[in-house]
């Protein structure tokens, strides 16, 4: 009976790099499994209803290798557009494959600080939202970065401001996966969760990810580094925050990853806050989530300690810590702290033009 595992993300929960390695495992001379990534305007038609689309992918789960070779499906958006996800499952069962499906999930602050800082910080709207919320508690957000101004928003009970680029919400996993389980515990579809490791565990990601679909593949495989969303320096998230705010244009949502990777000796010459606040964020937001993380933890046979904070901290601290960090950062003359945003913004713009400009 042929194998199709349905691979669901979700985004930020190492996608890109499980997709790098389903593709080379696939090329590989003894190749150990089949991969289809479905085209994003794909998805959006079957979440739609396009029937033909649904055809078109029915026909290529037929068409796989062997019985022994399973067909991973893999896209990060078929956890959110659920409509299209259940019309490919529905296809795979017709079919009578023997069908399962596999998702990560994160810590919760790591997994906000991780949306912010790919997307977030050169979404104009959402800067403007964050600081708009923290206004509205008579919150100075010009004492604040990017990023700690999305985790004060959402350690306000501002959760929604923790949706990705495409406006969801999907970080509560004790709702989110435990409606994608119900979902497809419906059509008998088993629905397993991992805890995405560090880069350092014992068993990191792609090798929990062959083990979890059954396949065996050599070193090489699990270990060569391929392409992946590129991370980038917290001076230049920062500075480009500052250029938004400031009216310069600057790379969209999935514009010029490189130059962003690549940096500014200009921009990342100019100090950012001390981060201990950022931790102290996090902390808070984990400890906040921690009994609905444990929750889900017991339900899906994950260990608990993946979601423990890494220091527990008082969700009922957060205004007086507010207010302890706002005194401090305000020790430095205003003009200097502006002067230091106004420089940074500028030198950002001025990388910018450079790079467009080819100079």
């Amino acid at each position: 009976m042929a194998r199709i595992i349905f691979h669901l993300g979700p985004g930020k929960c190492g996608s890109s790099a499980v997709q790098a390695f389903l593709r080379r495992a696939a090329d590989a001379e003894n190749a150990c499994l089949d991969v289809e990534v479905p085209r994003p305007k794909d998805i959006v038609a079957m979440e739609s209803g396009d029937c033909e689309t649904v055809r078109r992918y029915a026909a290529r789960m037929a068409r796989t290798a062997a019985p022994h070779l399973p067909l991973i499906i893999s896209h990060e958006a078929l956890f959110k557009k659920r409509d299209a996800l259940l019309a490919l499952v529905r296809a795979a069962r017709e079919q009578g494959a023997e069908t399962s499906a596999l998702a990560y999930a994160r810590r919760t602050s790591d997994y906000l600080r991780s949306v912010h800082g790919q997307w977030l910080f050169r979404e104009p709207v959402r800067i403007a939202e964050t600081a708009g919320i923290l206004r509205s508690h008579d919150i100075d957000p010009m004492l604040f970065t990017g990023v700690e101004r999305h985790l004060i928003a959402i350690a306000l009970g501002h959760q929604d401001v923790g949706r990705d680029a495409g406006g969801y919400t999907t970080f509560d996993w004790s709702e989110s996966m435990s409606q994608m389980a119900q979902m497809l515990g419906a059509l008998d579809v088993p629905f397993a969760v991992g805890a995405l490791p560090s880069r350092d565990a014992e068993r990191p990601l792609l090798a929990d990810f062959a083990a979890r679909i059954g396949i065996a593949t050599d070193g090489r495989a699990l270990t060569d580094q391929a392409l992946v969303n590129p991370a980038f320096d917290a001076t230049v998230i920062e500075a480009v925050c500052n250029a938004i705010e400031l009216g310069f244009a600057m790379p969209g949502r999935h514009e010029a990853n490189r130059f962003l990777a690549a940096g500014d000796a200009d921009v990342q010459a100019i100090p950012l806050p001390d981060p201990a606040f950022l931790t102290w964020l996090g902390d808070c937001i984990d400890t906040r989530f921690e009994p609905r993380n444990l929750r889900f933890a017991e339900a899906f046979g994950i260990d608990p300690a993946y979601f423990k904070p890494r220091k527990m901290r008082d969700p009922g601290d957060l205004a007086d810590r507010i207010q302890q960090e706002t005194a401090l950062r305000c020790k430095l003359p205003e003009t200097e702290r502006l002067a230091r945003i106004k420089a940074r913004a500028e030198a950002m713009n001025r990388a910018w033009q450079r790079y467009r400009s080819g100079s």
